[in-house]
């Protein structure tokens, strides 16, 4: 092989090689863009283009909420909890290293800076004792030191990196582990509509699953759900039992929601009961205010023995007495009872979409 035909074969493997690499080449670019556009700016500019970020952090931390009271937004909200504190970990970091750029004590400065996190952590949670649209929350707090906590540990494990300390692995091992415990919160979320949505068109199958157990709630009441089955049986019951009170109640939250095509709502209800029991049935949308008037409701006459309910998906939709329900956003199905004298006991069988 000659000298011309080697550096030919040369450039080839070099061009080659360029060619299976160009994202990683892109990305070092835009890094080398962005960090020459950062340092572009004096160091009084960035101190204040980092603190505006906090501050804007901040308010957004207590002004802000989740845009509808359901399990996805909430679950993202908690997740946002996480991600706020992160952020403002990381630029009370990047502040404190502009400001004083030749402080020798870092480690000091990093643990001071995540104190202050912690404490405004609890701090705002105290101050939602007086919001009243807000309440205080402990898993809230724990999520705002896991995000702080999270971004402390990367920095310290780049600082000790620079030293030559032997612990930076376990440091950012660590605070990958703090991001997957927030993160995991909102997957099994996730996980509970996957769940809900693969039991159509049976909208509560009565099976003691997880998605079942996550969405359903009583008042003044008890629900014994039977084992889970494998498949679900359509002719399986759940026991009921309703105490004397204002009204006991069973609720399920955040069925299936699109109830477009279906034409009725079908179940079946068994009273143990001799004297005739009024069962009243509320399903309600998104935009459902609280108003009596603004959801759909219908008392059954529950007599003794087992009776089958059908309720046309029209007369649900013309239920609210100034508007139509949202068919595609229904959210909430309530059986109660309206002040029992005693205790009532009945059965439910699987509510599906038909």
């Amino acid at each position: 092989m000659t000298i011309g035909e080697l550096d030919h074969n040369q450039k080839g493997e070099a061009a080659q090689q360029q060619s299976y690499y160009p994202y990683g080449e892109v990305d070092r670019s835009l890094a080398k863009l962005w960090a020459q556009y950062w340092s572009s700016f004096d160091r009084r500019t960035r101190l204040a283009i980092i603190v505006a970020a906090q501050v804007v952090a901040a308010v957004g931390f207590v002004l802000g909420g989740p845009p509808e009271d359901i399990e996805f937004w909430n679950g993202l909200f908690d997740v946002g909890h996480a991600m706020l504190f992160a952020l403002l970990m990381y630029t009370a970091l990047e502040a404190r290293q502009l400001a004083k750029p030749e402080h020798g004590e870092a480690h000091r400065g990093e643990l001071t800076a995540f104190g202050v996190l912690v404490f405004l952590a609890a701090f705002s949670e105290v101050m939602q004792y007086f919001q009243p649209t807000r309440h205080p929350s402990f898993g809230d707090f724990l999520r705002d030191v896991a995000g702080s906590g999270a971004v402390f540990l990367l920095w310290s494990a780049r600082t000790r990196a620079q030293t030559g300390a032997w612990s930076p692995r376990f440091l950012n091992a660590l605070a990958g582990g703090l991001f997957i415990v927030v993160l995991l919160e909102f997957a099994l979320t996730i996980a509970v509509y996957v769940e809900r949505d693969r039991a159509l068109p049976v909208l509560l199958p009565f099976t003691n699953t997880h998605w079942e157990r996550r969405l359903l709630r009583v008042h003044g009441a008890r629900l014994t759900l039977p084992a889970a089955q494998h498949p679900p049986s359509s002719t399986s019951c759940a026991p009921l039992t309703l105490f004397p009170g204002r009204a006991p109640a069973l609720t399920l939250d955040e069925p299936y929601p699109d109830w477009r095509s279906a034409s009725r709502l079908v179940f079946s209800v068994t009273s143990v009961v001799e004297p005739s029991v009024r069962l009243r049935i509320r399903v309600s949308d998104a935009h459902y205010t609280g108003a009596d008037d603004d959801a759909f409701f219908e008392d059954l006459d529950i007599r003794k023995g087992e009776q089958r309910i059908e309720i046309p998906i029209d007369a649900i939709r013309k239920g609210p007495r100034r508007r139509e329900l949202d068919m595609q956003r229904i959210r909430n199905i309530t059986f109660f009872v309206w002040r029992p004298a005693e205790t009532i006991e009945m059965c439910l069988s699987p509510l599906r979409l038909e």
